[in-house]
């Protein structure tokens, strides 16, 4: 579960605090925090655009769209999810079928309760992971073709394909706890926006421990 759910501190090693140091392009003060002023001003724009636009600001497509393109964004929301970092994809999982998944990983949790929720007293985030909808929810080849289109945006080296630098032939998934409501505030997980079968898209590091 979160640090945030379980009042477990973790310890970051050392060695990520020097990585920030090796990445930061100058320790001199006075670059840092003009840096931060310059920062400042353009959000304070971005906000304002968003202000006026308010949901139209996010980038919207539907499925259809992006398996029409090959596989990819079209290329006017490619180019405004660049800007706004996000992408709402619709379309992808019929409506009976996913509630239908969502009303079996409750049927799953009511059956199996002595898994780990949060509150604890009415639990509306589940440690289930490897339930029978959920990894329908990730394996199904709409959802993957979602996921490789948002994949597609990022670039680097793939050694399936070693003559592009596109690194979207492999999409990973993070195994997604199961959420049966919104997020409240005293989960202290702040804005969020996963379903209660796959986990959003999202940048991560990983390392072998």
């Amino acid at each position: 579960m979160f640090a945030s759910l379980t009042g477990e501190i973790y310890k970051w090693p050392a060695r990520y605090a020097a990585l920030k140091a090796e990445l930061r392009p100058d320790p001199d003060p006075a670059v840092l925090a003009e840096s931060w002023a310059a920062l400042g001003a353009a959000l304070d724009d971005e906000v304002a655009e968003i202000v006026r636009l308010q949901h139209e600001a996010v980038p919207i497509c539907g499925l259809d769209e992006v398996v029409a393109n090959g596989g990819a964004l079209p290329a006017g929301v490619a180019a405004a999810v660049r800007k706004r970092g996000v992408v709402v994809i619709r379309g992808v999982i019929d409506e009976a079928v996913a509630r239908g998944w969502k009303q079996e990983v409750q049927g799953y949790a009511d059956a199996n309760p002595g898994h780990t929720g949060f509150p604890k007293d009415n639990p509306q985030v589940l440690a289930l992971y490897w339930s029978k909808p959920q990894l329908e929810a990730r394996q199904h080849p709409r959802v993957r073709t979602a996921m490789l289109a948002a994949a597609g945006m990022y670039v680097g080296h793939c050694a399936h394909r070693p003559h592009t630098r596109d690194c979207a032939c492999s999409p990973l998934d993070g195994l997604s706890r199961a959420f049966v409501s919104p997020f409240l505030s005293e989960f202290g997980g702040g804005p969020h926006g996963p379903g209660p079968l796959v986990a959003p898209a999202q940048v991560v590091c990983w390392e072998w421990l």
